[in-house]
């Protein structure tokens, strides 16, 4: 089974790349995010970004031992990117290639503890869900051939995406389990609206972006508790990081 799926790569990107942001960023962003006009304005552009040799290895250096598993350049590069395009979509600058470095290193590792643990459950991912989830990318495209081209620039296949597709299930139905229950309430959503909506008198109405609130505040919740679930495998794990 792969190590490095979309959805994990994507969970723990934003867990490393929000570390760097304060509490007030990020409570103003998604503000204005309700407002694209306003966001744009509020969100600032890095002044440069490293080509990719200036953050990324040879592929076949191995860059972490984790309890005894290889992590190698070419899945340290691969997160690497990812890390730095969530950095300048979020304003953050990406000059500092020791920075993105160290996320990179964070990330990749917290990714092999979970798909480590992940591995001693008896988890099982059906056809059905898969099928299913590939269809929702698939309607993300404007047709076939745009779907095609999509999967072409990415170097994927349609069996290499469903075996990403398969691997981040099975990684998101443990977590699922293993994870405290990240359900927000209407009341939650609410009292949130309320303390941005004291400082943002612009704001739609709160059934318009009511459940927008409620799924990023379950997804806090999920990152959150994730974070807290690293840390613990980390205490428990032989970790030695090599660049």
């Amino acid at each position: 089974m792969k190590k490095f799926a979309i959805v994990i790569t994507l969970l723990l990107t934003t867990l490393f790349v929000a570390a760097c942001n304060s509490d007030n960023e990020n409570e103003q962003t998604t503000a204005d995010g309700e407002n694209g006009e306003a966001n744009q304005e509020q969100t600032t552009t890095p002044e440069t970004t490293p080509e990719p040799e200036e953050y990324q290895v040879e592929e076949d250096e191995v860059v972490a031992i984790v309890n005894g598993e290889e992590i190698l350049g070419a899945q340290f590069n691969e997160v690497s990117t990812q890390i730095v395009q969530s950095m300048a979509q979020n304003g953050q600058d990406t000059s500092d290639t020791e920075t993105v470095k160290q996320y990179t290193v964070d990330s990749v590792v917290g990714q092999t503890l979970i798909m480590q643990e992940a591995e001693k459950q008896d988890i099982t991912v059906s056809d059905e869900d898969i099928e299913n989830s590939l269809e929702v990318i698939r309607s993300q495209y404007e047709n076939e051939e745009a779907f095609t081209e999509a999967l072409e620039s990415n170097k994927y296949t349609l069996e290499s995406l469903k075996e990403d597709i398969e691997d981040d299930l099975y990684v998101q139905n443990y977590l699922d389990q293993v994870l405290p229950n990240s359900e927000v309430t209407d009341e939650d959503a609410q009292t949130y609206y309320d303390e941005v909506a004291s400082q943002n008198d612009e704001l739609p109405a709160f059934e318009e972006v009511k459940e927008t609130i409620k799924q990023m505040l379950s997804e806090q919740k999920q990152n959150e508790e994730t974070n807290k679930l690293i840390e613990e495998l980390r205490g428990n794990s032989d970790i030695e990081v090599l660049i």
